[in-house]
C-alpha cells in the first residue's frame, strides 16, 4: 500500500511519475555508471571475466582492482527475477575476506536484486527506486570489497548495527546529483542525457522522506518511554494488523535487547529510528504504514 499511496501523493504534489524516467534508466548503463562513479571516487577498475564458474546464466561476474593494480575481489551482479529466486535485493558473500587455511584471501562479493527484466524489443529500462536500490546495495558490496582484516569474523560488513548502513546510504546519496546523473541517465533510444527538471521533482520529494524520519521518530519514542498502547493505536490508524503490529514489537525488541548486549552498540533512540525503519520495510510487506493515513 504505502508504495500505491506514495506514487500517488509524488504525482499529486509534485506532479511526478517514476514511469517517465524509466527511459533514462538502462540496466547496463546504471551498472556502468556506479563502476564509474566508484573509479572517481575510490579509484577502483572492474574488468568483466567470464572464465569462472556462475549459478545462473544471467549472473555476471567483475574482477575489481585497486588504482595501483592490486586485485580486490571478484563481484558478481544478478539482477533480474527467475522462478526458483527470491525475491527483494541484497548484498552478499560467498567468501568473506579474511583468513582461510592459513592464507589471508580476497573475498567474493554479490548483489541479487529483482528488478525489470527486458521484455519484447525493450531494454532492461529501470525505475528511479530501482537504480536507486542497486546503489544501495552496492554501497554494502563496497564495505565488503574493502575489508581488509585477518580473521572473516571482523570482515565488512559483519560490523554494528550503528555502521553497517553507512556505506549504503554514503552511494545512494550521489544518485540525485547532477555529477552522477550525466554519467549514466541516457535514454535508450536517443542517448540523451536526462535534464535538470526530469530529476528534479523526484530531489524535491526527498523533503517528504522529511514526514516518514517524523514517523520513525515518533514511534520509536514511544516504544522507549513504554507507551504500548499508544503505539498500538498509532499502527491502528495506519492500517498495520495486529498480527503484524505484534511481529514489527517482537522484532524491534529483539533488536533492541541485542544492541544493548554489545557495549560499543548505541542502545539509543537514534539507533532505535534506524531499527523501526529497517524492521517496518524488510520484516513484512504489511508493515509499512499508509502516506493515505499518517501523512493528512
Amino acid at each position: 500500500d504505502s508504495a500505491y499511496y506514495s506514487e500517488k501523493l509524488k504525482k499529486q504534489k509534485f506532479d511526478f511519475d517514476q514511469e517517465e524516467l524509466r527511459p533514462y534508466f538502462r540496466a547496463e548503463n546504471v551498472i556502468k555508471g556506479i563502476f564509474k562513479v566508484s573509479e572517481l571516487m575510490y579509484g577502483l577498475q572492474f574488468k568483466e571475466i567470464n572464465d569462472v564458474p556462475v549459478y545462473h546464466e544471467e549472473v555476471r561476474v567483475f574482477e575489481v582492482y585497486e588504482e595501483s593494480g592490486d586485485f580486490l575481489s571478484l563481484f558478481y551482479i544478478d539482477l533480474h527475477p527467475r522462478e526458483t529466486k527470491n525475491g527483494g535485493a541484497w548484498m552478499t558473500e560467498f567468501r568473506s575476506q579474511g583468513l582461510y587455511e592459513g592464507k589471508v584471501e580476497r573475498p567474493l562479493v554479490a548483489i541479487v536484486c529483482n528488478l525489470t527484466p527486458s521484455s519484447g524489443d525493450k531494454p532492461s529500462l529501470l525505475t528511479f527506486d530501482e537504480v536507486n536500490t542497486i546503489l544501495h546495495e552496492f554501497g554494502h558490496a563496497l564495505h565488503g570489497i574493502f575489508s581488509n582484516v585477518t580473521y572473516s569474523s571482523l570482515a565488512s560488513p559483519d560490523v554494528y548495527w550503528d555502521f553497517v548502513e553507512l556505506p549504503s546510504q554514503i552511494m545512494e546519496n550521489w544518485l540525485t546529483e547532477k555529477e552522477t546523473l550525466s554519467l549514466f541517465a541516457k535514454h535508450y533510444e536517443t542517448n540523451e542525457i536526462i535534464q535538470n527538471e526530469n530529476g528534479r521533482p523526484y530531489v524535491l520529494w526527498q523533503d517528504g522522506g522529511k514526514e516518514e524520519i517524523k514517523l520513525y521518530q515518533d514511534l520509536s519514542e514511544m516504544f522507549l518511554q513504554g507507551d504500548l498502547e499508544e503505539l498500538s493505536q498509532y499502527l491502528i490508524r495506519a492500517e498495520i494488523t495486529i498480527s503484524t503490529q505484534t511481529l514489527m514489537l517482537e522484532g524491534l525488541y529483539n533488536r533492541w535487547l541485542e544492541d544493548r548486549s554489545q557495549p560499543n552498540s548505541l542502545g539509543t533512540e537514534e539507533n532505535l529510528i534506524f531499527k523501526f525503519m529497517y524492521v517496518s520495510d524488510y520484516q513484512d510487506p504489511e508493515m509499512n504504514p499508509s502516506p493515505k493515513n499518517l501523512l493528512s
